[in-house]
């Protein structure tokens, strides 16, 4: 190789290779049978006993862009405040309504929506995933028609799978899943 005068040269492994196999695409990796549950960070309550510590999970979030909430004025009621806490165990305030995925675009039926970036280095969140919907007082998820879709584990335990297309009522303090990534939704 000829080096070009005042180009220096990267030490090896600095600059990653080229992708080279499937896995290394842009497309979302579909996944076979639902995984048993991941660990989620759920903050203690003051006076609770402490969780366990917690498990490596095989998915990291990078914290992306945090989701804009409008400024109410003082003298109108606040709407209802929403949070997601992600894999890592960072919160996010949410309201509105917001496109969730790896690389959120607009799509039809949905051009207003805000776009909230997950990271899934392992690609099961498709592009754009699902929709949410917290802008008064319940909270509802729309299946985009994603390749590994959303499951709603509420409380109790029980799972819903939501239905392409179909929004879906998701109660305080259940587990949405995309994919592998799961989120818990809480109310402040």
């Amino acid at each position: 190789m000829e080096e070009k005068p005042g180009f220096i040269t990267p030490p090896p492994g600095l600059i990653p290779p080229a992708p080279s196999t499937p896995s290394e695409t842009s497309e979302t990796v579909r996944l076979g049978d639902r995984r048993p549950a991941i660990p989620v960070f759920v903050p203690a309550m003051p006076g609770a006993t402490p969780p366990p510590p917690p498990v490596a999970s095989p998915v990291e979030a990078v914290p992306t862009t945090p989701v804009a909430v409008p400024a109410v004025p003082a003298h109108a009621e606040a709407p209802p405040q929403w949070s997601l806490t992600l894999h890592d165990g960072s919160v996010r305030y949410v309201s509105g309504t917001l496109l969730l995925g790896r690389d959120p675009a607009r799509v039809e039926g949905w051009a207003s929506a805000g776009l909230m970036v997950i990271n899934d280095p392992e690609k099961t969140i498709s592009k754009t995933h699902a929709a949410i919907d917290c802008s008064g007082d319940e909270f509802f998820i729309v299946d985009l028609h994603s390749t590994n879709g959303v499951a709603i584990i509420a409380p109790d335990g029980t799972e819903t799978v939501a239905d392409d297309g179909v929004r879906t009522a998701v109660a305080v303090g259940s587990d949405i899943e995309l994919g592998r990534y799961r989120i818990v939704l809480n109310r402040q």
